[in-house]
């Protein structure tokens, strides 16, 4: 990853957060977008996620959540969904706002290049080992060129996804 200073939404999120929590901790969200790579959310959540921009509302109040930890570049925490208790880690390139219902105050966070050099080195690496994981082993390659009448044939792998 190229050398960049230090990415500000880290300290942003965490100056907002503990200032909600001091003065209404009830009902603090963060918008999420789910497109970033290694962002999981449970499959009972996709029901939930905007089909306009892939994002997604999550509720970090104090009382929604547990076990809320920010560590490097990433927030991770135990809430529930349809009553079962799922580990969300969510990545800070994925958080694009915080804000407070009772507050009426939040903060887009601005986009840095810190974070799209992660998402594009992120994305990169999923690729490949996606790639390597469906990649067919040199006696399958052997055994498909086997069987063909005309060697010359450029169709040698088949792929199916």
């Amino acid at each position: 990853m190229a050398t960049y200073t230090k990415p500000l939404r880290p300290y942003l999120f965490d100056c907002y957060y503990q200032w909600m929590i001091d003065n209404n901790p009830f009902h603090i969200f963060i918008q999420v977008d789910t497109t970033v790579p290694l962002l999981s959310i449970p499959s009972t959540c996709n029901e939930y996620i905007s089909p306009q921009d892939s994002t997604i509302v999550f509720n970090i109040s104090p009382q929604a959540i547990q076990d809320f930890k920010v560590h490097g570049d990433i927030i991770s925490f135990k809430t529930r969904f349809r009553g079962i208790v799922h580990e969300l880690e969510i990545p800070f390139s994925a958080v694009l706002s915080i804000y407070s219902q009772p507050l009426k105050f939040g903060m887009d966070f601005p986009q840095e290049q810190y974070y799209l050099e992660w998402i594009k080195q992120h994305s990169i690496s999923i690729s490949e080992e996606n790639q390597e994981r469906n990649a067919p082993e040199p006696d399958q390659i052997q055994q498909q060129t086997e069987g063909n009448e005309n060697p010359k044939s450029k169709n040698i792998l088949k792929i199916i996804e």
